[in-house]
């Protein structure tokens, strides 16, 4: 069974990156459940807080693909064309599988019927274009806008301008935007990975051990900092040390990272993103009959949801996500020779040849 959750060419992949997608998906899964645990139970205290304020497992992810994208736009061959053909065969499958049981879902609990407009504005993402008004299907998919843009943006600056001046031309659209709306400078983190990708030593800046600390300093430390400005500025150097270290230093990270377990559920981290709402709604109503109440509610809604969770994800992957990983090289016309530079294949800065992306 656990085959089916591999993806095609592993074996030329980062490890490593693969649990610190699962991490993520995992601290995400952590916020959503504590938000509800909040609405249906009045759940407070440290544990709690701590759950509400790890909301920060999105940016990991845009870390990643920061680097995995910055990886792709050096290629001397590469071609605007087919990687955003890849981008969107990638995205769009396990997107719409998982908007259409939202839409179903939304008929059948709650009697509501999307409008046409919003419909097309979730189809684009436009639910993560803050300001717009577009009201979310799938909460979650806000970072799609993010990851969208970021993916259009970056290769057509960096071919255009080089890697100095499209960091400066970003960093002013990204205060610009962030002075519309705080949650756009979560575009950072995606320059970050950038940064990783693409400089010139391949070691950390700092050791493990400080990474490690400061990492948990900044995300436990800060529970009930109310700026985010003021955290964001914290967690990038400290997710992207955390990130460093787990895929180019042989130390403790890289080694918790590569956990078979963590793998699989990296695999199929992107469909667990997406259907976690759901899972998690399911699992409100699963347990209702078992008429619990305080902790051991908050447990089994944390167990029952992951579970589910994880079960649609692995469906979802299964049908929707794997079948790119093996076709993709018969997807776009002319591309044979590239073969989806975008999720294979890009070699890690002081990686030997198996070490790649």
């Amino acid at each position: 069974m656990l085959r089916w959750l591999s993806v095609t060419g592993a074996e030329s992949r980062l490890t490593a990156m693969e649990g610190l997608r699962a991490y993520a998906a995992g601290i995400v899964f952590l916020f959503h459940s504590a938000l509800l645990m909040q609405e249906q139970q009045h759940a407070a205290g440290p544990v709690i807080d701590w759950m509400l304020h790890s909301q920060y497992g999105v940016d990991i992810f845009f870390i990643l693909s920061g680097y995995l994208i910055a990886g792709i736009a050096s290629k001397p061959g590469f071609r605007l064309g087919a990687y955003l053909s890849h981008r969107a065969l990638r995205i769009y499958p396990a997107f719409l599988g998982t908007l259409l049981m939202c839409l179903i879902g939304l008929a059948v609990l709650r009697g509501e019927h999307v409008s046409f407009e919003r419909l097309v504005g979730n189809l684009f993402f436009l639910n993560g274009a803050f300001g717009l008004g577009v009201q979310a299907i799938n909460g979650v998919t806000w970072s799609l806008f993010f990851e969208f843009s970021f993916y259009i943006a970056f290769p057509l600056l960096y071919r255009h301008f080089g890697l100095a001046r499209t960091m400066v031309i970003c960093a002013v659209l990204i205060a610009m935007l962030g002075h519309l709306d705080t949650r756009f400078v979560r575009f950072m983190f995606f320059f970050a990975g950038v940064w990783l990708r693409l400089r010139d030593s391949s070691q950390p800046w700092a050791s493990e051990r400080f990474a490690i600390a400061f990492y948990l300093l900044v995300t436990t430390g800060t529970i009930y900092l109310q700026k985010y400005l003021v955290f964001a500025a914290l967690y990038v150097p400290a997710a992207t040390l955390i990130v460093d270290h787990a895929l180019h230093t042989k130390g403790m990270l890289q080694r918790v990272f590569s956990r078979p377990a963590l793998r699989v559920l990296g695999n199929v981290s992107y469909s667990f993103y997406l259907v976690q709402p759901i899972g998690l709604l399911a699992a409100r109503y699963a347990i209702e009959p078992l008429g619990l109440a305080g902790v051991s509610w908050c447990i089994a809604l944390l167990v029952v949801g992951f579970a589910i969770t994880f079960v649609l994800s692995s469906l979802s992957f299964v049908a929707l996500e794997r079948p790119y990983f093996t076709y993709r090289h018969l997807l776009v016309p002319g591309d044979s020779k590239q073969r989806s530079r975008q999720d294979t294949p890009v070699a890690a800065p002081g990686a030997d040849a198996k070490e790649q992306v």
